[in-house]
């Protein structure tokens, strides 16, 4: 009889010719039973490469600046924060950005350029990057989405999604 994990060997024989199991072995039937594999202690089998993981999270928070707006006149001026999170397994270079910005008519206007506020910064796994940036909006409400077009370090380029997120007067969504 094979036990689960499919070795057997017979059981061993005792002082006075008794089996371990207390049998004589008397039948001529030969007995076995399982064997578990040996410990190996510390030696454990190496784990299995994991695949790399491409991720750069990105956070932005807006905000109305006054003192550079000129409502009167058509003028929203607006700073966003940006906060780049490398969440993946490989370093990653931020090539390109690609900004959708919409007003609050529904006119939209895409901006396209290499790198942010004239940088183009390596994170590596972990590793966070914050910049600043603006908008000038004919309307006092809009928003803005996009990417950055990244290239990791093993040559794999993938794009950092950047949500939605809004722009807004103070008291102009109330």
């Amino acid at each position: 009889q094979r036990g689960q994990t499919g070795l057997v060997a017979p059981i061993e024989r005792r002082q006075g010719g008794k089996r371990s199991d207390g049998h004589d072995g008397s039948s001529g039937k030969s007995c076995y039973f399982t064997v578990q594999p040996p410990a190996f202690g510390s030696r454990r089998p190496k784990p299995m490469p994991q695949a790399p993981v491409y991720a750069v999270d990105v956070a932005v928070v807006s905000e109305y600046l006054p003192d550079d707006s000129s409502p009167n006149a058509g003028r929203h001026a607006f700073a966003y924060h940006v906060t780049l999170t490398n969440t993946g397994t490989v370093a990653a270079r931020l090539l390109r950005r690609h900004w959708i910005i919409t007003d609050g008519s529904g006119h939209v206007e895409e901006v396209r350029g290499d790198g942010v506020v004239g940088q183009q910064p390596l994170l590596a796994p972990g590793e966070q990057y914050r910049y600043t940036s603006g908008a000038i909006l004919g309307t006092p409400v809009g928003s803005m989405r996009g990417s950055y077009r990244m290239l990791a370090a093993d040559g794999h380029p993938f794009d950092a999604v950047i949500p939605v997120f809004t722009l807004a007067m103070p008291q102009a969504l109330n």
